[in-house]
């Protein structure tokens, strides 16, 4: 019904399109991952960073074909021992690309990932949330409204596997032993606010709504 009124309203059906993972486990600042091709659209990058030692830190930047993806959303934990950062990045290409994504951090990272989605043009955010625990357990956050939209959502933690709640998952992998996990999932034609949940630990989580 929902997909019947969209196209009675002349917009665009809310789709997703898992296109790739990638990972790196050497310790650099800038990780710049293997070249592919990417579809045009609304690319969006789910950034995953893992270092040792306490403190805050971030993801400086994201650019793919040497062109700048804009910050959805990150976050990050500075947790003692095992910090870690997640973040969302999007960008539109205006026709198929062929090169490298590269992320930059503020300070080294001793490996990185990246998941990447691909949304039709005309996509954006509208709502976007994070949740951090230095600890095992749950990290979850809500986001959505009135209306239809693509979730997608990323986390990154200590080890471990991720469990998911209320969005299908695309990969969930072990980087260099079970010392770094990334996971990343997405949904497609949810209506209304949507909690997503990640059960591990040592967990950054961030997730977006993105509407036409």
């Amino acid at each position: 019904m929902l997909a019947n009124r969209l196209r009675m309203s002349g917009r665009p059906l809310p789709s997703v399109e898992f296109v790739e993972y990638q990972d790196d486990g050497n310790a650099l600042t800038t990780y710049t991952f293997a070249s592919s091709t990417y579809d045009a659209g609304v690319l969006v990058i789910a950034v995953h960073g893992k270092r040792s030692g306490g403190g805050t830190y971030a993801i400086s930047s994201v650019t793919v074909d040497g062109a700048s993806a804009s910050e959805v959303v990150q976050q990050d934990v500075a947790g003692a021992s095992n910090p870690t950062v997640s973040g969302l990045y999007a960008i539109t290409l205006a026709s198929q690309t062929t090169g490298s994504i590269a992320v930059t951090f503020s300070v080294a990272q001793l490996r990185s990932a990246i998941g990447v989605f691909l949304l039709p043009n005309g996509f954006s955010a509208d709502s976007t949330g994070t949740d951090a625990r230095e600890t095992s357990g749950t990290v979850s956050a809500t986001v959505g409204g009135s209306g239809s939209g693509v979730y997608i959502a990323a986390c990154t933690s200590n080890g471990g596997t991720t469990t998911w709640t209320n969005v299908t998952e695309q990969y969930d992998n072990a980087v260099v032993g079970n010392s770094f996990t990334t996971a990343s999932a997405g949904t497609e034609v949810s209506s209304g606010s949507v909690t997503i949940s990640a059960t591990t630990s040592y967990s950054s989580l961030v997730a977006a709504r993105f509407v036409a």
